[in-house]
């Protein structure tokens, strides 16, 4: 069997994460399908929503597909369904054939983001996991620019007409995306669930806890212990007959809570849904995407609303300055959380901080939104300080799943990774649509200072009452255990 070397994987999942931002190109060329197929103006908002909703609530299936079935064949199928679903749009005029045709890519793009994400988890050592997952998620942040040069380039070269240039956008997109997103797709982590033997260990040891209810703690403690010992060698033997030793390969795994965490069932991941941490993070996921699609959708508003005239120069400007932050932010912050963790201090510590300084960003903006004198110092920062926004968007990317790999164990991030997605979804429908209705009713005052609310709630709450314990899923697995038994106890005594 061909061995890959871990560094390959994490570029392979870097390459396929910058070619999974082709939703968010879509709005560039949809007034030309509009045009074209004379459609309204509620149906292309419509479908470019979808699309998004698409990109974002199939991480909930994938992400089970990606825990289970493993990232190579998962990101494959999405590779495939991208490609398909973009190419077989170019040929629809109706609204139906439109609309699932965009679904179906949108869904795949999905599909192989979350595998890509998954599988530098998997391979990283424990010490690096930040910053394998962050290069992932810091490509995403890249796509926007790479698929403007890649499309403006195309067009030129097959001096397309402006009534059908669209379509052959959208066959070169869908076999761009399924040739990269196939192909690269064949070099991600090896499936991540340990073979039976793991299944057959945990099980016997729950029915000997339901069975003999009276057993010591300590002995639980030392069952575990050896069960935990034995997954990981078993984890280590499949993995090896794949991948080599590499400067991201993991060492030390039973020393290091996220891979002597079992895998855990869709039963016992439900959960998590009680715990006060993964709410947490789900409302810090919420915000600061919030906060990133309150610049991306919300431009020309902003601009608007500060200082009449022509602003298109400025809204360019501050959607690239806007990148460039995210992308920052995304490699930094896998970097300096990777660090913080060598010093036992844990990544919700910089989440806070990173909040508490963007809290403090949204303040100037309103204080320069409402005393603005119209000169050119003022411009350059207000300009700096809305794309400085990108610093919570890219932040938010890339260490919510760290974090879910460190706590919940990199067996379970796909599923675990999946609920948390569900918050920047509705984040991203929802946000345009309230920043424009409030803004029409009132202004963007009120959105600004309620985003810097939200900020410094998120900021306290994560430093002074997330739990980032190591045993917080050894809690869950004992919670489901318990109350099995309870269940097994009742129906004996009916």
């Amino acid at each position: 069997m061909y061995k890959i070397n871990p560094l390959f994987v994490v570029i392979s999942g870097a390459i396929i994460s910058l070619h999974c931002g082709a939703p968010n190109i879509f709005a560039t060329f949809s007034s030309d399908i509009q045009a074209d197929l004379k459609f309204s103006d509620t149906f292309i908002s419509i479908l470019t929503s979808f699309g998004m909703i698409g990109l974002y609530f199939t991480i909930f299936p994938a992400g089970w597909a990606n825990d289970r079935v493993g990232p190579r064949i998962s990101s494959t199928i999405g590779g495939i369904c991208c490609g398909v679903g973009y190419f077989l749009m170019s040929y629809q005029s109706s609204h139906a054939g439109i609309f699932i045709m965009y679904l179906i890519a949108s869904f795949g793009i999905g599909t192989s983001f979350i595998c890509s994400l998954g599988s530098s988890g998997l391979v990283s050592r424990p010490d690096l996991i930040g910053v394998s997952i962050s290069c992932v998620g810091a490509a995403l942040s890249l796509s926007i620019a790479y698929y403007v040069q890649v499309l403006k380039g195309f067009t030129k070269a097959v001096e397309c007409k402006s009534t059908d240039c669209w379509r052959w956008k959208l066959r070169f997109i869908g076999i761009l995306t399924f040739v990269v997103l196939t192909f690269f797709s064949l070099f991600l982590a090896p499936k991540p669930k340990p073979k039976s033997k793991i299944k057959s260990t945990n099980k016997n040891i729950e029915s000997e806890k339901v069975e003999t209810g009276e057993e010591s703690k300590e002995e639980e403690k030392e069952e575990e212990e050896e069960s935990s010992q034995e997954n990981v060698e078993v984890l280590n033997t499949e993995n090896d007959s794949d991948l080599e030793k590499g400067p991201l390969l993991k060492v030390n795994q039973k020393n290091d809570i996220q891979f002597n965490i079992p895998q855990i069932t869709f039963k016992q991941s439900l959960l998590l849904l009680k715990t006060r941490s993964f709410w947490i993070l789900f409302f810090a996921y919420f915000v600061g995407v919030a906060s990133g699609i309150f610049v991306l959708g919300s431009s020309n508003i902003i601009w608007s609303e500060y200082r009449s005239g022509d602003n298109e120069s400025d809204i360019s400007n501050s959607i690239t300055i806007f990148s460039i932050f995210n992308c920052l932010a995304g490699v930094l912050g896998g970097v300096i959380g990777d660090y913080f963790k060598k010093k036992k201090i844990n990544r919700n510590k910089y989440y806070s901080i990173i909040c508490f300084i963007i809290m403090i960003d949204f303040i100037i903006l309103c204080i320069v939104h409402e005393h603005h004198h119209h000169t050119h110092t003022y411009d350059y920062v207000y300009l700096f300080f809305t794309s400085f926004l990108g610093l919570s968007f890219g932040t938010s990317l890339t260490i919510t799943p760290t974090i879910v790999s460190e706590l919940y164990g990199t067996k379970n991030f796909g599923i675990i990774f999946g609920y948390l997605q569900i918050s920047s979804s509705v984040a991203a429908v929802i946000t345009p649509i309230i920043d424009t209705k409030i803004h029409d009713r009132y202004s963007l005052l009120p959105i600004m200072i309620f985003f810097a609310i939200a900020q410094l709630l998120c900021s306290v709450l994560l430093f002074f009452f997330m739990d980032y314990s190591a045993d917080i899923m050894d809690k869950i697995t004992k919670s489901y255990v318990k109350i099995e038994q309870q269940k097994n106890e009742s129906s004996g005594t009916d």
